[in-house]
């Protein structure tokens, strides 16, 4: 930003010159929360419906003002969105759960089953059998020379180690009969 200040949610308003649905979508998913940095998302809400009635009627004008808005932020005392109403709102806004990864819910129980998460496999001893999961990336099943059929599958724990990928052989399991 050439005026040397910081980006807010103020800023966004007068640059972007979104319709208070845009900006209210923006909010529930969290895409404002930069703008804002400590700020509840129903507070920020509150905070653009305060910019929109301040701004309601004005005319757009032909060059970018880069004048401050007034509008302060105030914090109202409302409870923050749960991560439940947070995934709800992306789910209505998006139509995906952006916020957390697909397998973060289930980390607990994965932890207590036995399941070793990806970042810790480079720790198991060569040889030894591990339980692992994930949410499928990708599978293959390239043709073989030799006719047989292999199945590679790459899976995402949602761990920081990245992705987990498996190899099974015809060998490994039991004929599919049709």
């Amino acid at each position: 930003m050439s005026s040397g200040r910081r980006a807010d949610v103020g800023d966004f308003w007068v640059r972007a010159r979104p319709t208070l649905p845009i900006a209210d979508r923006l909010a529930r998913i969290g895409a404002l929360d930069s703008l804002a940095p400590g700020a509840r998302r129903r507070d920020l809400l509150l905070h653009l419906d305060e910019l929109h009635r301040q701004h309601a009627g004005t005319a757009i004008p032909e060059q970018l003002l880069l004048t401050p808005v007034t509008a302060a932020q105030q914090v109202t005392g409302l409870p923050d969105m749960t991560p439940r109403e947070q995934m709800e709102a992306e789910l209505e806004v998006i139509g995906m759960d952006a916020s957390r990864h697909l397998m973060q819910p289930f980390h607990p129980l994965l932890a207590e089953l036995g399941v070793t998460p990806s970042h810790q496999l480079g720790e198991v001893p060569s040889g030894e059998t591990v339980l692992v999961a994930g949410a499928k990336i990708a599978i293959q099943t390239p043709p073989m020379r030799s006719g047989c059929r292999t199945i590679f599958v790459s899976l995402d724990d949602g761990s920081e180690g990245g992705q987990i990928d498996l190899a099974y052989f015809d060998d490994t399991h039991e004929p599919v009969v049709i």
